[in-house]
């Protein structure tokens, strides 16, 4: 993205794909999504995906992420 670009506040910018979508869901959704798919995961340390890479994961790749963030202390108990 360059400077003239800005993202509006009902956008997002995939980190996967880079592109800029129109966000679907509150923040709050999304983040109790997370919370149910991943557990805690502070909010600086989240990344956004659209829903197209979300799908192209599989259910193997979405654990792993999960568990890689426990790993890392991130989750707390």
């Amino acid at each position: 993205m360059t400077h003239e670009e800005t993202i509006k506040d009902n956008e997002y910018k995939c980190s996967m794909c880079q592109n800029v979508y129109e966000k679907g869901w509150s923040d709050e959704e999304s983040e109790k999504e997370a919370k149910e798919i991943w557990g805690y995961i502070p909010t600086e340390s989240r990344c956004v995906i659209c829903d197209d890479c979300f799908n192209r994961r599989s259910p193997q790749d979405m654990q792993t992420m999960g568990e890689d963030y426990k790993n890392l202390g991130i989750n707390p108990k």
